[in-house]
């Protein structure tokens, strides 16, 4: 639940508290949105803070990626239901997400980091009186350093709810029947069993999407019988992470993924990944029903030892130049 006090249109030096509640022990319960203001009509900044889950610590002290997903997750969440005043039976589906990450501003997870986004929206249309559509670009800033440039692509449907709870029911609330095999968690990222969202297949480089009831990037399944996109985001992540040799550390890094059609829960999804013969780039694809759902290209850094102090200076300053 988000609950935020609307500022007067224009820029405000005040930053305005922000609650939500989210479950425990879930991704979203790493991320706390604390306050924002208005920096102009169309642009805000927002702090948040990073809290400790172990699914999204690496095994070099590294923040996960994934937080900054979770984090542009609330975010939209935040526009949406916050400040545009979207219904709440309006669903968000996400486009087009793309963003770069200097790993080096990942460094250092203890367990209680604050964030500041600024957010600008642009491309925005309305229908009904409501945003039909709009690209999010977000910058992240941590201890002073650029984290993370990023666009989001949304759009807001209205279809009833109710229609997709009846197709929800009639096909289940996972993916398929799940499937009995999976990759080891280490060998996708993960260190227990549950959080695995991939099941092995005999082909190389293919795997089908698997999410059980209650997995931690699924605590509650939606009522418009999709799969989440941090779901499908998680699965990217995995699968990128699955076609690297066993055992090499390493953070997804760069993703530019298009949302192409809905996946359907209960329907069996595939997701292929096709190294890039010259480089450290895949190209991931998600097919349900011969059609694609979503197709991303992926870039990964491998997490070496902490450098020195001037060699990890030196180390961020490469990182943010190639950020943009």
């Amino acid at each position: 639940m988000l609950i935020v006090r609307e500022n007067s249109p224009g820029v405000d030096p005040k930053h305005t508290p922000i609650r939500t509640r989210t479950g425990s022990g879930t991704p979203a319960s790493a991320v706390h949105l604390t306050d924002w203001r208005r920096a102009g009509n169309d642009s805000f900044h927002v702090s948040a803070r990073w809290g400790h889950h172990p699914g999204y610590l690496s095994r070099r002290g590294t923040y996960d990626p994934m937080l900054l997903c979770e984090t542009f997750r609330q975010c939209a969440l935040f526009l949406a239901r916050g400040i545009h005043r979207t219904p709440a039976n309006h669903h968000l589906a996400w486009t087009r997400l793309q963003y770069s990450v200097n790993p080096y501003a990942l460094r250092g997870a203890d367990g209680d980091t604050r964030v500041d986004l600024h957010l600008t929206c642009a491309d925005v249309r309305f229908r009904g009186g409501h945003p039909a559509s709009m690209t999010l670009y977000m910058e992240t800033v941590r201890g002073g350093d650029l984290l993370s440039i990023a666009t989001l692509g949304l759009e807001h449907l209205s279809v009833p709810l109710r229609h997709h709870d009846r197709a929800r029911q009639r096909r289940g609330n996972g993916t398929t029947d799940q499937p009995p095999s999976s990759p080891t968690p280490s060998a996708v990222g993960r260190t227990a069993p549950r959080d695995v969202v991939l099941s092995a297949t005999p082909e190389q480089h293919c795997w089908q999407l698997r999410v059980p009831p209650g997995h931690p990037s699924n605590p509650a399944p939606p009522g418009n019988g999709h799969v989440p996109p941090m779901v499908l985001m998680e699965a990217l992540r995995q699968a990128t992470l699955a076609s690297l040799p066993n055992g090499v550390p390493a953070l997804l890094t760069s993703v530019d993924a298009a949302f192409l059609r809905p996946v359907e829960l209960g329907e069996p999804c595939w997701f292929e990944a096709e190294p890039d013969p010259g480089g450290r780039s895949l190209t991931i694809s998600a097919i349900q029903r011969g059609a694609l759902g979503l197709t991303a290209a992926t870039e990964t850094t491998v997490l070496a030892p902490l450098p020195r102090s001037a060699e990890r200076r030196r180390a961020a300053r490469t990182a943010v130049a190639d950020l943009g």
